[in-house]
């Protein structure tokens, strides 16, 4: 049978009830709306990676540790790795990323074609004075740059006060420019990335290709001089209420608007021929929160908010598909690898590799640079979140493990059923035999 394309789009930080407006658009087009999906992880690199070799992140190790934070967080060369997996069978790779977190730094460098689209960004500060400003921050819960520079010069440091001064000023220039020029934060590499996907589809008419693009307009910021950040949910209060109410009515509106830049890319789609003849799938990588339970941003956390994401699949038309359906199942995003795999090798029948009884999803801790700081509250906080946990979702129901105390934080139903003990002791053998997994594939991995 001949190959055809495959074409995955990632709508990075795009949560499932957030999605209704892309669900009605792809539908008009034969798209295939799944329920019940459940990314890996709360944060952009675990669930790519996870995407990219059907794996947990307790088995593929690209995650956070209390010791291992993002700049440090990459994904090992594997040869199972989905592009690489994909170019011995015969396709042709590409990577199209407004995502700084999803490209070679982070180990998804194994395509044959690369493009990244990021923000312009100047600086003068040294990685170690960033540094000392974010820990001065979190330590003195100081909320402004006002407070920031005043702290500053009361402690004299003078030389960081000036590049902090000089840099606030490039910042507050550049998002300008930006907001001007480009509608920075609304636009952030949508149009740049449908040209780049245009013109590869274009030249590459006869080979079968694989693309993956990642489009990042949901993800903050939201506000050209954004104020909110991850270290707000710590604050006594928490995040500024104010703050929070923008942000979910600009989140909102990005996805308004991310909805009409995948209509424009499907319709570039329909005229190069590939709506018919490709498999196409968009999903995210994981959720948003705002504001559910005192919280913004993602990462660390486990909420469903953050986990429960969108699938929609285009297969080709030539391809007749059995569709499962099953309100008891659950899909996690993992499962797209296998999907693709059946795909190029032309068998793909049916959906069915796709659902689970049961999914999961991890954290490891906060998914932050972290020190210990003057201020106690801070460090109870920040050692608080610093756990292994893993969600379960079965049988109707989801749970949160914490794997250091070997106990559920919260368990709850989805089907008005009581979680009774035995409800317990079910979700509990599944993550048990979770992590039997997780040990047996590293001690093999040693060996």
């Amino acid at each position: 049978m001949e190959k055809k394309d495959i074409i995955l789009i990632v709508l990075d930080t795009l949560r499932k009830d957030k999605s209704s407006e892309i669900e009605k658009l792809v539908e008009e087009y034969g798209f295939i709306s799944y329920n019940n999906v459940i990314a890996p992880s709360s944060w952009t690199i675990p669930s790519h990676a996870s995407m990219f070799t059907g794996l947990y992140a307790a088995y593929h190790g690209a995650h956070e540790t209390k010791v291992r934070k993002p700049p440090d967080v990459r994904l090992k060369k594997r040869e199972d790795f989905l592009a690489s997996v994909l170019r011995r069978r015969g396709y042709a790779s590409f990577l199209l990323s407004a995502n700084p977190q999803v490209g070679p730094r982070t180990g998804f460098s194994d395509f044959d074609y690369i493009k990244e689209v990021r923000k312009p960004i100047f600086t003068v500060l040294s990685v170690k004075g960033r540094e000392y400003l974010i820990h001065m921050r979190w330590s003195k819960n100081i909320n402004s740059t006002k407070d920031s520079l005043k702290f500053l010069l009361k402690n004299k440091k003078y030389y960081l006060f000036l590049m902090f001064a000089v840099d606030y000023i490039f910042y507050r220039i550049n998002s300008l420019l930006l907001y001007i020029f480009r509608r920075w934060p609304k636009e952030k590499g949508s149009k740049k990335i449908k040209r780049e996907l245009q013109t590869i589809l274009k030249k590459n008419k006869k080979n079968p290709s694989f693309i993956f693009v990642n489009l990042i307009e949901v993800h903050e910021p939201y506000l050209v001089f954004e104020k909110l950040s991850f270290i707000d949910n710590f604050r006594k209060n928490g995040p500024d209420p104010k703050y929070v109410e923008k942000w979910i009515k600009l989140y909102e509106k990005e996805t308004r608007y991310l909805c009409k830049r995948v209509a424009n890319i499907l319709k570039m789609l329909e005229k190069e021929g590939e709506l018919a003849n490709s498999l196409i799938i968009i999903t995210s990588d994981h959720g948003q929160l705002l504001g559910e339970d005192g919280k913004i941003g993602h990462g660390t956390f486990l909420h469903d908010e953050l986990l429960s994401v969108p699938l929609f699949i285009k297969y080709p038309d030539s391809i007749k598909i059995s569709k499962k359906s099953s309100k008891k199942s659950w899909i996690s995003i993992n499962s797209l690898y296998t999907l693709l795999l059946k795909f190029s090798e032309g068998d793909l029948t049916s959906d069915s590799c796709l659902f689970s009884k049961t999914v999961f999803a991890e954290s490891y801790g906060v998914v932050r640079q972290t020190s210990k700081f003057s201020s106690e509250i801070f460090n109870k906080k920040i050692e608080a979140l610093e756990r292994y946990k893993i969600a379960v979702y079965g049988s109707g129901f989801k749970g949160v493990f914490d794997v250091g105390d070997w106990k559920f934080d919260y368990i709850v139903s989805y089907n008005n059923s009581r979680i009774t003990e035995e409800v317990r002791r079910m979700l509990k053998r599944d993550v048990l035999h979770f992590l039997e997994k997780s040990v047996k594939m590293r001690f093999l991995k040693i060996l």
